[in-house]
């Protein structure tokens, strides 16, 4: 029987667990991290939400839910392969009730609908505004030459 190789991110994991086991080197790998973020942030190679553009923020929200819905699956998929809790973790009231969970997901979607529903008063808002800014640039313009013109029939 010959010996099991490891792969890349076996090897990668194990280095990863060596250097967070030691205070001091995990402290300088943070370190090091957090520098080079403030420098892609000073050459421009990442940006701060606030810096980006419209399309920037919306191409890097469907990125963002992207790799949530990813991570939630892989979740989904490790606790599908996990063994049923023991009996006696059940007793200690370790489970989580249905209704408890059912509420989660009821305030979640409650949630995203106030979310879409200000979207569309906000547009509607937007569009009220645009148009009361039009009637009233349109009645200054009214009055003006009215004004205008009654100032050419004194004259006259």
């Amino acid at each position: 029987m010959g010996r099991h190789r490891k792969s890349r991110a076996e090897i990668q994991a194990a280095y990863r667990r060596r250097r967070d086991a030691d205070q001091f080197r995990r402290d300088k790998y943070l370190q090091k991290e957090h520098s080079k973020y403030k420098q892609d942030l000073g050459c421009g190679k990442r940006k701060l939400v606030c810096d980006m553009t419209e399309r920037d923020r919306r191409r890097m929200h469907l990125e963002w839910k992207k790799q949530q819905r990813h991570c939630r699956v892989m979740a989904s998929r490790l606790a599908s392969n996990t063994p049923p809790a023991s009996p006696e973790n059940l007793e200690q009231g370790a489970h989580q009730s249905r209704q408890k969970l059912r509420g989660c997901k009821t305030v979640r979607r409650e949630k995203s609908a106030a979310y879409r529903h200000i979207k569309i008063l906000e547009a509607e808002l937007d569009k009220s505004k645009r148009k009361a800014e039009r009637y009233k640039k349109r009645y200054l313009r009214i009055r003006s030459k009215a004004v205008v013109n009654q100032y050419l029939l004194i004259l006259h």
